[in-house]
């Protein structure tokens, strides 16, 4: 297999939104009820009034053996697979100047006092275009994949909670189609209630992945988030869900590490995360047939092989490539056996971070 060269999308690389959290945050009601005007958003469906549902609270290269990519959930079609690829250290692609882009200044975490936002996801719904894009809908999911999202309840969650009773959740009605209506933010909720004038809910937060098996296992067609913001709006269908969840690591491991604040311990927790993770690679086909896996290079010699915690992550820079699935030991070979790459960066759409190839020592040093 070939290398060839892209540079990272620009995108966010700071803080991000709460690790995924074990139990339920109650929002109190009061906290989403300040007038904000917002219409609307194109896709969503008509919502006038949420509705209310109840629910339950130094080898041969060739040896690393890559997989075959899987099937995408959503974006440009995949090439045809193919079944076992290996290794070589031939490179072709331009170089690209410069390394990873530069850390923009970290977004506020809260749009409501003391309410903290799902930052990643509400900054990335408020690019959305109008009507979003398939690209759109792959950050969407993407970004939805950490931390938490809110569901707004019927009624006082908190007082619900404590006598044990289900949640009627809002949910919004096309047809006889039901979609569970999820916010990124107290801004979100805010317009929510501006828009329906139903005072009488309340909110609460939960894990993303409880949220979308929730939606998974109920009569959802899947998930509308922040249905009243504007553009910030995206449907995101059972079809999307299921393949992000049946791809994502119940820890969300690397994820929740590259969103979460950063130490001097990052670096180490990553490449921790990275021997037992599941990884990606962007893979295209060249001319002349080759299969070739994303690299960064620039003119001083620097090469970071890209490495992705999820499909959608190599799907969302829109480059046309294939998520190949990769091990912590098939990395750790081909480490080994090119010694000229320098490192790696991980997820390149952001939040990303580049790694050293002496921060990847114990990687490096894990067996065949």
């Amino acid at each position: 297999m070939a290398f060839f060269s892209r540079r990272p999308k620009k995108d966010g690389t700071g803080d991000g939104a709460d690790a995924v959290r074990e139990e339920p945050v109650v929002v109190e009601p009061a906290a989403a009820q300040a007038p904000e005007p917002a219409a609307s958003g194109p896709e969503a469906p008509e919502p006038a009034a949420p509705e209310h549902e109840a629910s339950e609270p130094g080898p041969d290269p060739a040896a690393s053996g890559i997989g075959a990519p899987e099937p995408a959930a959503s974006g440009p079609d995949p090439e045809e697979p193919v079944p076992h690829v290996g290794i070589s250290v031939s490179t072709y692609g331009a170089r690209t100047p410069g390394g990873p882009p530069a850390a923009p200044a970290a977004p506020p975490a809260e749009t409501i006092p003391g309410l903290r936002d799902n930052v990643l996801l509400r900054e990335t719904l408020a690019r959305m275009s109008r009507p979003p894009t398939s690209t759109d809908v792959v950050n969407a999911a993407r970004q939805l994949l950490q931390g938490h999202v809110f569901l707004r309840v019927k009624g006082d969650a908190r007082a619900l909670l404590a006598a044990g009773s289900d949640l009627p959740l809002s949910i919004a009605k096309r047809g006889d189609d039901a979609v569970l209506l999820a916010y990124s933010s107290g801004a979100a909720l805010r317009a929510a209630v501006r828009s329906d004038g139903d005072t009488a809910t309340s909110a609460v937060a939960q894990p993303v992945l409880t949220v979308v098996r929730q939606a998974l296992s109920g009569p959802y067609t899947g998930i509308l988030l922040d249905h009243a913001s504007t553009p910030a709006t995206v449907f995101l269908s059972r079809d999307v869900l299921s393949h992000a969840l049946e791809q994502a690591d119940d820890a969300l491991a690397l994820k929740t590490l590259l969103v979460g604040a950063r130490d001097a311990g990052t670096p180490s927790a990553v490449v921790t995360a990275m021997a037992s993770a599941p990884m990606w690679v962007a893979a295209r086909r060249a001319d002349d047939g080759r299969l070739g896996i994303a690299e960064v290079r620039d003119a001083s010699g620097m090469r970071r092989l890209e490495v992705f915690s999820h499909p959608l992550e190599v799907l969302a820079l829109g480059r046309g490539d294939q998520p190949l699935p990769l091990t912590g030991a098939q990395l750790a070979a081909v480490l080994r056996a090119e010694e000229r790459i320098t490192g790696v960066i991980v997820d390149p759409a952001g939040p990303h971070l580049a790694l050293s190839r002496a921060e990847l020592a114990p990687l490096i040093a894990l067996p065949s």
